[in-house]
């Protein structure tokens, strides 16, 4: 999209420039680069290409979307440590070239966040397919960045762990130096006993080992000097007693240099063959940083993914300027099809200027795919091209005055319109800066050149004459800001349809200007002009009371939907207190079911069968003492389901020869063979079994002879009664160890421990296999792949466990 408005040949770029400048869309993608976290990301931002097509602005609309919500739902996307190294990278590609430690340190930090981020994303991708699908690109790197950590310290510094041979040259130097030094120390002190040495320690001169000895002992030790101090009264001798070792250590001291340059070779060639996607994903990190941003500021701003018409067609709902605070007055407006050219007219101040910049940015910010501050079910043109002259444009370097710079302006618009579908005209003020009457008729020559090619068009005027046209033509409609007249204020109200009045006698009154030269201009006024700016006056007055009716009847509605909201509440809290009532029964049946327990527990000593009557006397006292308290909450089809349970029940039993079983589902019984109680659960009268459930929640089939109080013939007892047993659920914890576990039972426990934690519906899980070889990591990590209750998984970061734990996502 171009914004062309050319002062003279030669510069239409800038002006094009200068054109989004005057709509303040510079100062929105300044608000926007306040997120943003990259330089690199900065300079795409303030330089954003523009979309080609509604589908792109809906792509990049579904990409901000997906942002938006990750980091309202999920977790923030970080950009710590992610700089512009790809020049540095590039440079690879020169053969001979190495990038130094330090400077791989600080690659390898980048390539850690980009593919935390690649992590992060592919974890939610089933949620935000959009964002996978811009990040999926971007691979992991935990190979090239573990081996730099591995390898290098953030100062620069090449660790020992970097290889086994530079660990062994550096044992030996260390050996080595010890021993250097306690021969030093010996020959010092011997030197020491026989003479006055003032300074007795060992230094490095040349990169050998030195001692400071006196200039005038330096004969009694042999040796060689290296140096001497600044008053040549200290000489810094290497003894011939520890030369070999000296040598040595140049020896070790070079091969030591030559494993760190090879080692430093070898990471860099690990980065060489990935110099492309290297350089690709660092332009999509930084591309993602622009696109976060917007997302950041569109939540801040509550913008929205506006409908995109490719036609023309414009409506803002509830639009505000996003370089306005919070609290200003929405604007609304909607031009159908058939307007073309909205007429804005009334005093200065009021907004109109405010009302055309929005227009503007709200079509630039589509255009670059941003959503924009207002309801989604706005609509916004797609525009190719924006003709907008707002403000004075005199220039005195091209000798150009306001009124001839607006002309020049207005000549170049009419030659360029080629498309009028897709062109968005904003004039402000048309036809000011020369005598009314001559600059009325241009105005009206344009407009009349604007209908006629029907051109999306928002003109601002002064004039009458130009209102009083637009009435004339079938696709031009008037408008104004509502003004406050009793106040002098703007509203900043849009009212369609509604010519403004200048107000500019009120005005001029309200700020001073004396009686006499009101008066006096009223008579300089045509009466009809009077006339035309009290009736506009009358009409706002209506509308306004129009608006305040509607206000009434809103705050009517409001209290209805109140009321029918006090109502429901009133519902939801008759519902809990019948579920209190409720479970205050249950609380009351289960303190006598403890009370009637303990008269089982006492009667212990009795007899075999004064126990068994006592038991089935108490068991009878315990399900009628339950009956009676249920029954008064017993709600009616409750009632007609035990009615359905008992004739069913009836059937089996008739089913059954005619026998009968004298218990209920929920009732308390006594199995006297097993010395146990319990409540029945289910019941079988086919079988003649009920399933039992015990105190600590074991539960067992059992027949009916074996329940006491029943007339079931003994016989049945020889027969198989548990069925199956059910044991209490252990409980689990978010994490299983499996340290010092063999590959084959770390798996089986794997197994068994995923089963129960996806039984107890965890989201993620912690599995701890440990370092070591890395034998059982690898082989859980098999196993997670092919198991159908993982969704993904990942390795531990710094702080989680390193690569000695995996995080388990389990499927819902």
């Amino acid at each position: 999209m171009s914004l062309n408005a050319p002062v003279s040949e030669g510069f239409h770029t800038n002006k094009m420039q200068a054109y989004k400048v005057s709509l303040e869309f510079d100062r929105v993608l300044e608000s926007i680069a306040n997120y943003i976290k990259t330089e690199p990301g900065r300079s795409l931002l303030l330089n954003i290409s523009d979309c080609a097509s509604e589908e792109e602005i809906q792509k990049r609309f579904a990409l901000i979307s997906d942002i938006r919500f990750l980091a309202s739902y999920d977790s923030r996307i970080y950009f710590d440590n992610i700089e512009d190294y790809r020049e540095n990278i590039r440079k690879l590609k020169i053969e001979g070239y190495f990038i130094e430690p330090a400077l791989l340190y600080k690659i390898a930090q980048a390539l850690f966040t980009m593919t935390e981020i690649r992590s992060l994303v592919f974890k939610h991708q089933q949620k935000y397919r959009v964002l996978w699908d811009f990040v999926k690109h971007v691979p992991s790197f935990k190979s090239i960045y573990s081996e730099i950590f591995r390898a290098i310290e953030p100062d620069g510094a090449v660790k020992d762990e970097a290889s086994q041979k530079l660990a062994s040259i550096r044992r030996e130097i260390s050996s080595l130096m010890g021993k250097v030094q306690s021969k030093l120390k010996e020959l010092i002190n011997k030197i020491k006993e026989r003479s006055q040495m003032p300074q007795d320690y060992v230094t490095i001169r040349e990169g050998r080992f030195v001692i400071p000895l006196p200039s005038s002992l330096q004969d009694r030790v042999k040796g060689i000097v290296h140096d001497y101090s600044q008053t040549r009264s200290t000489v810094f001798m290497e003894p011939l007693s520890i030369m070999a070792e000296n040598n040595k250590l140049r020896e070790l001291k070079d091969n030591e240099a030559m494993e760190i340059s090879r080692i430093i070779a070898s990471l860099n060639d690990l980065i060489r063959p990935e110099i492309n996607t290297l350089i690709s994903s660092f332009h999509t990190s930084f591309m993602l940083d622009m696109y976060c941003a917007i997302a950041a500021f569109a939540a801040s701003k509550n913008c929205e993914n506006v409908k995109v018409s490719m036609e023309g067609e414009l409506e803002i709902i509830n639009g505000r300027h996003p370089l306005l605070k919070d609290g200003v007055v929405p604007l609304n407006l909607k031009l159908t099809r058939d307007q073309h050219i909205l007429i804005l007219s009334g005093p200065n101040a009021g907004g109109k200027t405010v009302l055309l910049k929005s227009i503007g940015v709200f079509c630039l910010m589509v255009k670059a795919g941003i959503p924009v501050p207002a309801d989604p079910s706005s609509v916004i043109p797609y525009m190719d091209k924006i003709f907008v002259d707002i403000g004075d444009s005199q220039s005195i370097a091209a000798n150009l005055s306001t009124f001839s710079a607006h002309i020049k302006f207005l000549s170049f618009m009419v030659a360029q319109i080629k498309n009028p579908e897709r062109t968005l005209v904003l004039l402000d003020e048309l036809g000011s800066g020369s005598a009314p009457n001559y600059s009325s008729s241009i105005a009206c020559a344009i407009i009349w050149h604007l209908s006629q090619k029907k051109v999306r068009s928002i003109i601002t005027t002064h004039f009458s004459g130009v209102v009083n046209y637009a009435y004339s033509l079938p696709n031009a409609i008037n408008g104004s800001l509502e003004f406050d007249v009793k106040n002098l204020k703007p509203t900043y109200r849009l009212l369609m349809g509604v010519p403004g009045a200048s107000y500019a006698i009120h005005i001029a009154k309200n700020y001073g200007l004396q009686n006499f030269i009101i008066n006096k201009a009223k008579e300089f006024l045509d009466k009809s002009e009077l006339r035309y700016e009290q009736l506009i006056s009358e009409l706002i007055t209506y509308s306004s009371g129009l608006k305040s009716d509607m206000k009434k009847v809103e705050a009517e509605l409001k209290n209805i939907d109140a009321a029918e909201a006090v109502l429901a509440e009133r519902e939801k809290k008759f519902d809990k207190t019948r579920d209190e009532i409720e479970e205050t029964v249950r609380e009351e049946y289960e303190k006598k079911y403890k009370e009637l327990l303990k008269k089982v527990n006492s009667i212990g000593a009795k007899g075999a069968d004064d126990i068994k009557k006592e038991r089935v006397r108490l068991a009878d006292e315990i399900n009628a003492e339950k009956k009676s308290l249920f029954a008064p909450v017993e709600k009616p089809h409750e009632s007609q389901k035990r009615r359905a349970a008992d004739e069913k029940s009836e059937q089996d039993d008739s089913l059954a020869a005619g026998a009968k079983f004298r218990y209920d589902e929920g009732d308390l019984v006594s199995i006297e063979k097993l010395n146990l109680s319990g409540y029945i659960k289910e019941i079988d009268m086919r079988k003649r079994q009920a399933k039992i459930e015990f105190k600590n929640k074991m539960q067992m089939w059992i027949k009916f002879s074996m329940i006491s109080g029943t007339d079931e013939n003994v016989k049945d007892f020889e027969g198989p009664s548990i069925i199956s047993y059910k044991p209490v659920e252990q409980e689990i914890t978010m994490e299983l160890d499996m340290r010092g576990m063999n590959c084959e039972d770390g798996i089986a426990a794997l197994e068994r421990y995923l089963i129960k934690a996806s039984e107890r519906h965890f989201d993620e899980v912690r599995v701890i296999h440990g370092k070591g070889t890395l034998t059982l990591k690898s082989a859980v990590e098999n196993y997670l792949r092919k198991c159908g209750l993982v969704r993904s998984f990942r390795g531990g970061k710094i702080g989680e466990g390193d690569y000695g734990v995996t995080l388990v996502e389990l499927k819902k």
